[in-house]
């Protein structure tokens, strides 16, 4: 269920979510392809982006607290549109003997995996702003 802040509509709520969702998207992307191209450097690291992960671990949490002003921090379990996605460096693995742990046929998966979810979000991003006109329109 999203999470609606005080003051915010749920259609602006969704808006929000399907934007940090390009967003991770868009920023997964671009990990994606960093690794790729330093496929053949000694000791590089893989990159990522975390987002669904860590909706996941926010829909685990049970207690929301009251905010009411928006300067205040979120306590408990955030709205998920709230949730930022975090870029992070996979240091603990190593594959080769260079040192590097990036492995070509895992990107280029996430790379397909991760190009689908994106045409997915901006066609329903697309859509949900075609709604908005719709009832703009039908307000005149």
């Amino acid at each position: 269920m999203l999470g609606v802040s005080r003051g915010m509509s749920s259609m602006f709520a969704n808006q929000a979510l399907l934007e940090r969702a390009m967003d991770w998207a868009e920023r997964r992307l671009s990990a994606i392809s960093d690794n790729i191209a330093n496929i053949s450097t000694p000791n590089y690291k893989r990159k990522d982006v975390a987002w669904v992960d860590e909706l996941a671990k926010n829909d685990q949490r049970k207690f929301v607290g009251r905010r009411t002003d928006p300067r205040h921090f979120f306590i408990g379990r955030r709205p998920d549109w709230a949730i930022k996605p975090r870029p992070f460096v996979e240091a603990t693995t190593t594959s080769r003997n260079d040192g590097n742990n990036v492995d070509l046929d895992t990107e280029l998966a996430n790379l397909q995996k991760t190009a689908l979810y994106y045409q997915a979000i901006t066609q329903m991003y697309s859509d949900h702003i075609s709604r908005i006109r719709t009832v703009l329109r039908g307000a005149r």
